[in-house]
């Protein structure tokens, strides 16, 4: 993030100020947070579906690549997680993520968890993605 800073001196007579930017690093703390899903829904069963995730609360990344290094589980799928097919952006206010899933084959709503590989899954930010039999 970016604070402006001013500084302003007086001494008698002499009055003078000068202005700057403060970059600053925000601090990540506890889980990630999914601020953004699309699409909400998904139509049951149908392979290779393109998901795009926007997080926040999530560290920023040096690099975009390699992909893998963002995972989710959908579902109770905890054994099967699935590596990002791209990361297309990440910034200290938020990293977007897209994967290819499958979703269930019959209709109803699944838990999709996004997380920093080096961090683990307890680390996850949830979302509820609706499945459309």
């Amino acid at each position: 993030g970016v604070a402006p800073v001013e500084l302003r001196v007086r001494w008698g007579k002499i009055d003078s100020w000068a202005m700057t930017q403060f970059d600053y690093t925000p601090v990540v703390s506890g889980p990630a947070v999914v601020s953004g899903l699309y699409p909400a829904a998904l139509p049951a069963g149908v392979p290779s579906q393109r998901v795009t995730v926007q997080l926040t609360n999530f560290p920023k990344l040096a690099s975009l690549t390699p992909p893998g290094q963002v995972r989710a589980v959908l579902g109770s799928l905890a054994s099967s997680p699935v590596d990002a097919s791209s990361i297309t952006s990440s910034t200290h206010e938020s990293t977007t993520v897209e994967f290819d899933v499958q979703a269930p084959t019959t209709g109803a709503s699944v838990d999709l968890k996004v997380y920093l590989t080096a961090l683990g899954v307890s680390q996850a930010g949830t979302a509820t993605l609706a499945v459309e039999a």
